[in-house]
């Protein structure tokens, strides 16, 4: 990868300063059948067939990396009963460690309706091979939220080898969650970001059309780097997946939206 040019960021984030570098795009690893994208993929109403049942809008970018960034509003989200969700996230997915033996381990963060609980809730989660599954809930958004831009960070420290998620409001520029637990030697190979449901029925899940921007990735030197290309996306319509700006250089990562009903 060739690099055409340096900014500097006009944000601190944690853990580390970001040396922003507009480059080419994201090194195509292999690419995994499974989460190849479907450019045109509608599924019968009520039915989901993607990973664990649920149907995905998103789009994804394949490359060893030490981190993403991803930028997407708060936005309302509505399932019809508890036993269903809807998520606008990012997921940081590892493609070689398994975590159960049979699926990738995997770090995800955004925000969702919640399974046994009412309303939307800010979330992290991961899937990794000695500490398991764990979907952690950590509160509901203010209503001040909505509408505003959040910024989801996923990085591994070098030195520790712990995953850091942190989420900051880019209007107040407060935190509003940060967590940190250990990598277990996994590295992610692919970066997502979009919307997941469980059910991709109107009446069961919906919501509204939320955009992302500033979508960036961190290399495995940890220099923080623009995405410049528009990935592959993927869509089961309902979800969606769509870009409104493609990702290139001097563009900042992209303008791109989710949305379902």
């Amino acid at each position: 990868m060739e690099s055409t040019q340096t900014v500097c960021s006009d944000r601190l984030r944690q853990p580390y300063l970001k040396t922003l570098v507009l480059l080419g795009a994201l090194g195509l690893s292999l690419l995994v059948p499974s989460l190849l994208p479907k450019m045109a993929n509608a599924q019968p109403l009520g039915t989901c067939n993607g990973p664990g049942g649920h149907c995905y809008g998103y789009t994804n970018w394949s490359g060893a990396v030490h981190g993403s960034v991803t930028e997407f509003q708060t936005v309302p989200l509505y399932s019809a009963n508890t036993s269903n969700f809807i998520d606008n996230e990012m997921w940081d997915i590892d493609t070689v460690h398994l975590w159960d033996g049979v699926e990738y381990s995997e770090v995800e963060t955004g925000e969702s309706t919640w399974l046994g609980r009412t309303g939307n809730w800010y979330f992290y989660a991961y899937e990794l091979p000695v500490l398991g599954m764990r979907e952690t809930p950590l509160y509901q958004p203010p209503s001040g939220d909505v509408g505003n831009y959040m910024e989801y960070d996923v990085t591994i420290s070098s030195i520790s080898g712990y995953y850091q998620i942190t989420m900051i409001n880019t209007v107040t520029n407060n935190a509003g969650f940060q967590e940190t637990f250990s990598a277990e030697g996994t590295v992610p190979t692919q970066i997502q970001v979009g919307q997941e449901s469980t059910n991709n029925s109107c009446s069961v899940n919906t919501a509204q059309t939320a955009y992302y921007q500033s979508n960036e990735w961190q290399d495995l030197h940890n220099y923080w780097h623009y995405q410049t290309n528009g990935g592959q996306p993927y869509s089961d319509y309902p979800p969606t997946w769509n870009w409104l700006t493609v990702p290139a250089n001097g563009n900042y990562g992209g303008f791109g939206e989710t949305y379902s009903c």
